[in-house]
């Protein structure tokens, strides 16, 4: 992510694409870091979410047992859902940028996201505003 932020200020033409896994990440770090990304290069980010297939994962992470691929497929969707929802959070007009008051965002026109699936729930704004597709 580091490496494609700083070549993405070399250039101007090429779109940035990373693989990233719905099974052991959270959706909120996902799409903090991927809309971040999406902000340095300009509109040129873009994800490519999986799930990871691999049992040695899950050792190599910390959990205890990795998930069946219908498990792992169920938390797909909701990962996306959740980080579809946080990428919408921020609604038109929400970015005031008044310089003098220091008053960067109206939060009362960004509207939280919140889901109901335990296993990818979330009920905050990314940090940032949507890029300029509206996110990677």
């Amino acid at each position: 992510m580091i490496l494609l932020a700083h070549l993405s200020g070399a250039t101007e033409h090429l779109g940035f694409v990373i693989t990233s896994s719905t099974t052991y990440n959270s959706p909120y770090n996902l799409a903090r870091r991927f809309n971040a990304l999406d902000h340095v290069s300009k509109g040129r980010a873009a994800v490519n979410i999986v799930t990871t297939a691999t049992p040695a994962a899950a050792a190599n992470l910390g959990a205890h047992e990795h998930p069946d691929r219908d498990a792992r497929y169920r938390r797909a969707h909701e990962f996306l859902d959740v980080v579809t929802r946080l990428w919408d959070a921020w609604e038109p007009g929400a970015v005031v940028g008044d310089r003098t008051s220091g008053r960067y965002a109206d939060r009362a026109v960004s509207t939280p996201s919140a889901t109901g699936a335990s296993s990818s729930r979330s009920v905050v704004r990314c940090p940032c505003p949507p890029g300029l597709r509206g996110g990677p």
